[in-house]
């Protein structure tokens, strides 16, 4: 039976997750599976968790040149169960939007629940701010997060490199 311990984030964990879904069948935790396989396709590797409201992602995501990205994972204060996760880029860049489309692909590791969820410019900002968000219902428990591009082949052959965090 699959059983998550809080403190640290093995690969292992997430396979045995992903077969346990896969065990279990149903279109309706097709989403699910697939974040997870996703996830690991990207290459996560182990993790000790990040506790409390607010973290930066313990792999961040970064360029091949440019300015650095910055992502962080935000708990909501009267809700736990939902996150808000941001990309930002360093001051004097662009909108991590101008770079190519992101989003964030999350599993929760107790619920087996997982999703993807687009960024995009919050309604509230200026066109020029370098933030990029997405809010998401993760719910309770040990969740692990890739922030992704989406669109690839760029003209400047500019590669960007997924991040990681493991919230609990």
């Amino acid at each position: 039976m699959f059983s998550p311990t809080l403190d640290m984030f093995d690969r292992v964990r997430l396979v045995a997750a992903e077969s346990e879904l896969r065990r279990r069948g149903g279109l309706l935790q097709t989403k699910a599976v697939d974040a997870a396989r996703r996830i690991l396709d990207l290459g996560v590797a182990p993790m000790t968790a990040e506790r409390g409201g607010s973290c930066a992602f313990q792999v961040q995501p970064h360029r091949t040149a440019g300015a650095e990205l910055y992502a962080r994972a935000d708990r909501s204060t009267p809700d736990l169960e939902n996150v808000r996760f941001t990309l930002d880029q360093e001051v004097g860049g662009r909108s991590p939007l101008d770079l190519g489309l992101f989003a964030v692909v999350w599993f929760n590791l107790e619920s087996l629940t997982g999703g993807v969820a687009r960024m995009v410019v919050p309604a509230a900002t200026v066109a020029s701010d370098t933030t990029c968000a997405a809010s998401v219902t993760i719910g309770r428990g040990g969740v692990v997060a890739a922030m992704v591009e989406l669109t690839g082949g760029r003209a400047n052959s500019e590669q960007i490199a997924p991040g990681f965090a493991y919230l609990h």
